[in-house]
Order: C-alpha cells, then structure tokens, then sequence
C-alpha cells in the first residue's frame, strides 16, 4: 500500500505538472486515468511478485484491500460509493449514466491490477527440440 502511494505522489507532484505544461489542461484528466492505471499495473506485479505460486490469488487480496476503503484522493477507487450508486440507480434511473461511467473506471483500475499481476509471472523455459545430434 505504501508503494501505491509513494508512486501516486510521484506522480502527482512531479510528472503531471510537467505533463501539464506541455499537453494543455484539457488531456489532463485522461492522463491521470492512465497514469493511475499504470501505477495499479505496478502494484499488481509487486503482489504478484510477493504471491509468486499464486498470482492471481495475491492480485485478488490487493483488489480487496482496495476495494474496502475510500482512495479518493489519490485513486478514482471507492468501492463503497459504487455500491451506494448502484443501489440509487435501482430507485432511480437519471443515476445510470453515472453508474456506468464509474463501473467503467472501476473496471479499468481492477483491470489494470490483474494485467499487472499477469506480467509478474515467470516465464517458461522454450521447449528444446534436441535434433542437433
């Protein structure tokens, strides 16, 4: 968890004013969304890494402990919103376009978690064809 915050500070402070500058304030929202997907990719290949036997077992307990609290902040991840959202969308049907929107984020970010987790794996040895003999 500290890595994910350190990273998102990082981010933050150091390369989004930089990107800032340079991309216009317009892109700036998109460009966080990717750049916070990339620090979930890495915090996934970080618990991938601790859980090596079982990768997506490790990515599913950090989705978990992200999953309970609210990263507002630093992360558009809160969980418990979304429950509360898709609870007021079942009485109310102006609230689905803003369901929608935040399932789509929430999947990006999970996602992007268990890509991270993926590419922690350990590659295979190529099979050897001994032909050369």
């Amino acid at each position: 968890m500290g890595v994910l915050v350190i990273l998102e500070l990082v981010l933050l402070f150091g390369a989004m004013r930089v990107l800032a500058r340079v991309m216009g304030p317009v892109l700036l929202p998109s460009l966080k969304v990717v750049l916070d997907m990339g620090v979930l990719a890495v915090c996934g290949w970080f618990a991938g890494r601790v859980g090596t036997p079982r990768v997506l077992s490790a990515a599913g307990l950090a989705a978990a402990g992200l999953a309970v609290y609210d990263f507002t902040p630093y992360l558009p991840l809160n969980f418990p919103w979304v429950l509360r959202l898709a609870k007021d969308a079942l009485g109310d049907s102006r609230y689905l376009p803003s369901l929608s929107a935040t399932l789509i984020i929430h999947a990006l970010m999970f996602g992007s978690l268990f890509a991270g987790a993926q590419l922690s794996r350990p590659r295979k040895r190529p099979i050897m064809l001994d032909i050369e003999r």
